[in-house]
């Protein structure tokens, strides 16, 4: 009964031209501060790369962040809910990895 409850409200809101929110938020605590000239450096760069529109809030203590959110936005995009979940990871996954070890203090 709940399957064919979930089936009947998705068909629904489809048929009501519902369309999924491309939007996440990535939040990271950095075990080892980074340089924010160099974080910034990083961060435009990986905005020129996507097609997704990015944003990011900082934490810093001693002029250095400790912690980061970036906000990845697909909605004006093409790209299906199927691929923005994973490729929206994945490239924040690498945006990470290279502040780590390109921007470590």
């Amino acid at each position: 009964m709940k399957t064919l409850i979930s089936i009947l409200l998705c068909s629904l809101l489809a048929a009501c031209g519902f369309q999924s929110i491309k939007l996440v938020g990535y939040g990271k605590k950095l075990d080892v501060p980074v340089y924010e000239a160099c974080f910034f450096d990083k961060f435009e760069e990986y905005r020129s790369l996507t097609s997704y529109l990015l944003s990011v809030e900082v934490e810093k203590a001693e002029g250095q962040i400790t912690y980061y959110e970036l906000t990845i936005d697909g909605t004006n995009t093409e790209d299906p809910s199927e691929v923005f979940t994973p490729k929206s990871f994945k490239e924040s996954k690498e945006f990470m990895e290279n502040i780590v070890n390109e921007c470590s203090a």
